[in-house]
C-alpha cells in the first residue's frame, strides 16, 4: 500500500464533550493502531463553549495523525457534511459521533466488510420513544419513496463510505442541510451502491452533553423531510 495515500479519514463532529472526548480519542487511537490502518483523525469542534477545544488541541499536539478543526456552531449535520467534503481525498471515510458507543465497539467488523461493500451503515438497536419511532419510520419510508430503495436506519451517524462512490454526493448536498445523512443514504440507495446495514447494540444511557441534550422535535423532523424532498426534486434523473 502506498503510505502517502490516506486509507481512512475518521471524521468526528464534537460539541461540548469535555467530560468524555479525551477517552474517546484515546480509545480510537489504540484501535486504529491495532488494525494497522494508515489513518487521519479529523475532529471538528463545532463551536464548543466548554473546555473541549483545549483538550482537542492537547491531544493533537501528542499525535500528528490527529487533525483538529475549529469552527462556528452550525449543528451536527452541517459539520458532518463539511468533514466529509474536506476529507474525501482519502480512500475511505468513517463518519462517527463522539459518544464512543456503537461506532467504536463495532468498527472492526465494519472495516472487515470493506472488500465486499462500498457503504456499511450501522442499524442501531435502540429503545425509542413514540415520537422517535414515528420519525424514524417516516424517514425510512420517505427515503424509499424518493430514491426507490431504502434501509431502516437512514440517519445513522455510524457509517463507512468508499470515497470514490460518494465524493460527488457530498458536493451536491447544500452545506446547511440539517441531516445530510438521510440524503447520503438515499443517493446510495438510488445508485445501488453495494451496501450492508449491520445490526449493532447501543448504550441504554443517553449522553447528557454535546449534541444529545435535546430530543428531536416534530418541527425539526418536518424541516429534515422538506430539505430531503427538495434535494431529490432538484436532482431528478
Amino acid at each position: 500500500m502506498d503510505k502517502h495515500i490516506v486509507e481512512l479519514a475518521l471524521v468526528m463532529p464534537v460539541y461540548n464533550e469535555q467530560e468524555t472526548i479525551s477517552k474517546t480519542v484515546t480509545d480510537w487511537e489504540y484501535l486504529l493502531k491495532q488494525l494497522d490502518i494508515n489513518y487521519e483523525f479529523h475532529i471538528y469542534d463545532d463551536g464548543s463553549t466548554d473546555n473541549t477545544s483545549k483538550i482537542i488541541k492537547d491531544l493533537a499536539a501528542s499525535n500528528p495523525k490527529i487533525a483538529p478543526h475549529f469552527k462556528a456552531n452550525t449543528g451536527h449535520g452541517p459539520t458532518s457534511l463539511l468533514g466529509c467534503r474536506e476529507n474525501a481525498s482519502a480512500k475511505w471515510i468513517f463518519l462517527t459521533d463522539s459518544s464512543n458507543d456503537a461506532s467504536f465497539k463495532n468498527f472492526g467488523r465494519m472495516w472487515g466488510m470493506r472488500r465486499t461493500y462500498y457503504f456499511i451503515v450501522a442499524k442501531r438497536k435502540r429503545t425509542l420513544s413514540i415520537e422517535h419511532l414515528i420519525i424514524s419510520s417516516l424517514s425510512s419510508i420517505i427515503i424509499t419513496l424518493l430514491f426507490k430503495h431504502g434501509i431502516f436506519d437512514v440517519n445513522s451517524p455510524c457509517r463507512l463510505m468508499f470515497c470514490n462512490a460518494f465524493r460527488d454526493i457530498f458536493q451536491k448536498i447544500p452545506e446547511d442541510t440539517y441531516a445530510p445523512n438521510l440524503i447520503i443514504t438515499g443517493e446510495a440507495c438510488r445508485r445501488q451502491i453495494a451496501m450492508h446495514e449491520m445490526q449493532i447494540e447501543t448504550s441504554k444511557t443517553k449522553s447528557k452533553s454535546g449534541y444529545y441534550t435535546k430530543d428531536i422535535t416534530l418541527t425539526t423532523a418536518f424541516k429534515v423531510l422538506y430539505q430531503t424532498i427538495m434535494f431529490r426534486l432538484k436532482n431528478l434523473q
